[in-house]
């Protein structure tokens, strides 16, 4: 059996790119070794489009 792709989608908008952006920081913060964090698939729109971008 294969392993699971995992994807991160994030909503579009100004205020969900704000707001995912402090989200993905305070992960980040409980999870140090973000090696361990993978995701094969990142996509959003708008302005978390460039959210997007950073965490590929």
């Amino acid at each position: 059996m294969t392993k699971p792709t995992i994807a991160l989608l994030l909503g579009g908008g100004g205020a969900r790119a704000a707001y995912q952006v402090g989200l993905l920081k305070g992960i980040v913060s409980l999870k140090p070794d973000v090696k361990d964090i993978t995701f094969k698939i990142v996509c959003g729109t708008s302005a978390v489009a460039i959210n997007a971008t950073t965490l590929a």
